[in-house]
């Protein structure tokens, strides 16, 4: 069963996300953060299979939520903003992040980004 913690701090994309992943995948248990601190509160805690990851936080910028995260793991983490500079995506990758998707994302896509994060590139399976 797949977990994953999606962390937004605009309360209509934390929802959106959310339900494309449980359509995808009814029996997953999908964590949900607002913040860079309560994002790692609950990656400690419930140890999630992959994170959704948002760069503009309030507090902690996902920038530095993903520099602890790797601190302490190698769970796959997908980088979901706004921001398109390169500048950023360069700077997200260079962190550990698996991907970097420029919003707005489709849910469609944005599970099959997950899918294939899941699969460790591999494309073409169906997923945990």
């Amino acid at each position: 069963m797949v977990k994953p913690l999606v962390v937004d701090d605009d309360p209509h994309i934390l929802e959106a996300e959310s339900i494309g992943l449980e359509l995808q995948w009814p029996e997953a248990t999908v964590l949900r953060a607002r913040t860079g601190e309560e994002c790692l509160a609950v990656f400690r805690k419930q140890r999630p299979d992959v994170v959704l990851l948002d760069v503009s936080l309030p507090g902690m910028t996902g920038f530095e939520v993903l520099r602890e995260i790797r601190r302490e793991s190698s769970v796959p983490v997908i980088m979901i903003t706004a921001r398109d500079e390169d500048y950023a995506q360069t700077l997200g990758r260079a962190l550990g992040a698996s991907a970097y998707l420029v919003k707005p994302v489709s849910p469609r896509f944005l599970v099959q980004q997950v899918t294939v994060t899941l699969n460790g590139g591999a494309y073409g399976t169906s997923g945990p």
